[in-house]
């Protein structure tokens, strides 16, 4: 999405996390404090008042440095929507926490007024997949938040999912377990922010969809959210931006392609066990119409 001349794509706006001991590249190939641009929205920030942060200091789950069972109670998202109200309410009178979150609101919102300044864009890409993060930037009554939920199929999902796990030798291997937590996690997505936006502030893409036919999709995209149509190329070179996030964002240009690696990975009874659990809520994903209200 960050070809269109409208918009700033700057991948995982949460930065890079305080568990790296240094700065990684931009997607531009340079470090952080050797980008022109970043240099630039500091010194926005600066102006605004703000205090130099290498770690960009924006992800809520900062509140969370010191993992303790507590901790996860207070700024956590809990499953119960009840208990989670009766929890912040709660919050409100533990200065500490209210106030770090009142502080790192505040942040966001002087980050995007610099990244906008910078940029001359009015449009903020921010691929940070974190659910917490997008209920407090919800919270914002100023923000004009659109919600783009990308859903891939359960297989390549979890088989993407196994391959990490085997990778890092961290995490579940179970194929049924990782299934059940793709679909507890899609759920979540649908009951903390679906369910709470606006239908005409929102659009469900397939995975599938968008490699078979890019342009056309990031079309419909823009065209439920007010953005000019027939404005994006596939000619996207991640150097021309400055984008942080996962080692895709510096990857030399490719043909968007469906991954299809799952195929030879799982037998049919894996296959079919997968689709078992997950096929009901996969399939009303790729039934929703979009309802401009």
């Amino acid at each position: 999405m960050g070809t269109h001349p409208d918009v700033v794509n700057v991948g995982h706006m949460i930065g890079p996390g305080a568990s790296f001991k240094k700065l990684p590249n931009c997607s531009c190939r340079k470090q952080h404090d050797k980008c022109q641009f970043w240099k630039n929205v500091e010194k926005e920030l600066n102006k605004l008042g703000e205090p130099k942060n290498l770690y960009f200091g924006l992800h809520f789950n900062s509140i969370l440095e010191k993992r303790t069972v507590f901790n996860r109670l207070i700024v956590g998202g809990l499953i119960f929507d009840r208990i989670e109200r009766l929890r912040n309410s709660i919050v409100k009178n533990y200065s500490k926490y209210y106030e770090e979150i009142k502080r790192i609101k505040k942040r966001n919102i002087r980050y995007i007024e610099a990244i906008k300044k910078v940029s001359n864009k009015n449009i903020i890409i921010d691929s940070s997949k974190d659910i917490l993060r997008l209920q407090y930037l919800m919270e914002i009554p100023f923000l004009d938040i659109k919600v783009v939920h990308l859903v891939r199929e359960p297989q390549g999902a979890v088989s993407s999912s196994l391959r990490r796990a085997k990778k890092r030798n961290k995490g579940s291997k179970s194929l049924v377990w990782t299934t059940l937590r793709w679909l507890l996690y899609e759920k979540k997505i649908e009951k903390k922010i679906l369910n709470k936006i606006k239908r005409k502030n929102q659009y469900t893409v397939i995975y599938e969809d968008l490699c078979g036919n890019p342009l056309l999709v990031l079309d419909e995209i823009a065209d439920q959210f007010g953005i000019k149509k027939g404005k994006f190329t596939t000619d996207y070179n991640p150097r021309n931006q400055h984008i942080y996030g996962n080692a895709i964002r510096i990857r030399e240009p490719e043909k968007v392609k469906r991954d299809m690696r799952w195929e030879k990975e799982f037998n049919q009874l894996q296959i079919s066990t997968i689709d078992f659990i997950s096929s009901r809520y996969y399939n009303k994903c790729k039934r929703k119409e979009i309802v401009l209200d």
